[in-house]
Order: C-alpha cells, then structure tokens, then sequence
C-alpha cells in the first residue's frame, strides 16, 4: 500500500512538472500594420478634404481623374455626386434605400461594382450611392465629387493628425492609443453613436451620432 501510494504521489509529480515544462503556444496580437498615408485640405469648419481616385472593380480606365472627397464619420456608405457620376457615364442602378439629411429624406441609386484608389490602397467591391452635392460644392466653392464614410472607415484603422493634416491608414490589429486624450466607445449602425449625459437642471442620458464633418458643436 505505501509503495502504491508512492507511486501516485511520484506520478502526480512527474505529471504536474511535465506540464509545467510544456511551451504552449500563445496566440500574438496581431499588430495594427500601416498601409499608406495621405494629405488633407481641412475647411474652416473643420471639414475635411481628401483626394482620390475611382475605378470599376479590375479596371484602371477612371484612375485618370483624381476627385474631391470629405471624409465622413457622419456617412453611412460612400458616395458621388450626381454630376460626377454623369461626367465619368457611370450606370446608375435604381434601388429603395432612402437616405436622410438637411435637405429631407430620398431614394438613392447606386454605382455598383466600384473601386477607391488611394495612394498604395486600392479598396475594391464598393457601392456607391449617387446623391446632388450642390449646394456643398457651393459652400466650399470647391467641386465635392463625393463624400467617403462607413464603408471605407470599418474596413480599416484610421488616424488623422490635425497639426499634421496627415492621416494615417492601418490593416486592422492591436493599435496603441496616444496617452493623452480621451477614449470612447461608441456603437455602430452605420453612423457612431454615442451615449453621453448632460447636466442642466437635470442630469439626461442622450444618444449622439458623432460627426468629424460636423462643425464643434452638440445638437440635442
């Protein structure tokens, strides 16, 4: 009995160094890799212009033409403007999505089967909606060919350094936020939205859509 109790003991011991000993494989973050970086023209409302190039998907025959986009947290997609998508005889495809904005709410066609090409990035399978970008090109007195949202922005890690007026693209993976600053965490349903509280007679918990196109200012 005692050299079988031995035996148990001297086997749980062997057991546990062996498994002490075993380099098990530890899955590495993946780190956030930088692609490309690019200039940018900010408006004196704080919006922001890039430029850029669009194709058909496995085509260069547009790249020719380098447009005018705002970036756009605010947008749900990407976008052209209807005149843009007229000069380059785009096909434009009806469909039932309605888009909302200042101007009022309206059904949209889309470009279908397109290309954004930015300096070393060329992001392809993009639909984009065709819009009147007008009256923004009168505002800025700049020609807005479109505006560049969602549809780019969740595919990658983007960082804008407005001192610099450089941004700054990175392939998804663990980024290391400045210091400095604060983080927030918004959900997303196209647009960020943000849940904040404000503090006046009464303390209210309020849903924001958070906007980099949008001037510094908080409408309730």
């Amino acid at each position: 009995m005692k050299y079988f109790l031995l035996f148990l003991l001297l086997f749980a011991c062997i057991s546990l160094h062996g498994e002490a000993g075993i380099n098990l494989p530890v899955d590495t973050p993946v780190q956030a890799r930088l692609i490309t970086t690019l200039p940018f023209h900010q408006f004196v409302d704080g919006v922001l212009l890039v430029r850029a190039c669009i194709a058909r998907d496995g085509d260069t025959t547009l790249t020719k033409d380098t447009l005018n986009f705002i970036l756009d947290t605010g947008s749900g997609g990407i976008s052209l403007d209807s005149t843009t998508a007229a000069a380059l005889h785009l096909p434009l495809s009806p469909s039932d999505v309605v888009i909302h904005g200042i101007g009022g709410s309206r059904t949209v066609p889309f470009v279908y089967n397109m290309s954004l090409l930015l300096p070393n990035l060329r992001v392809d399978h993009l639909s984009f909606h065709v819009n009147n970008y007008e009256m923004i090109s009168a505002l800025y007195g700049i020609h807005i060919d479109g505006i560049i949202g969602y549809s780019f922005l969740s595919q990658y890690i983007v960082r804008v350094d407005y001192d610099q007026q450089k941004i700054w693209v990175y392939a998804p993976g663990e980024f290391h936020y400045p210091e400095k600053g604060f983080l927030l965490k918004p959900l997303f349903a196209g647009i960020p939205i943000i849940h904040e509280t404000l503090s006046n007679n009464r303390q209210q918990v309020k849903s924001f859509f958070f906007s980099i196109q949008e001037p510094a200012s908080v409408c309730c």
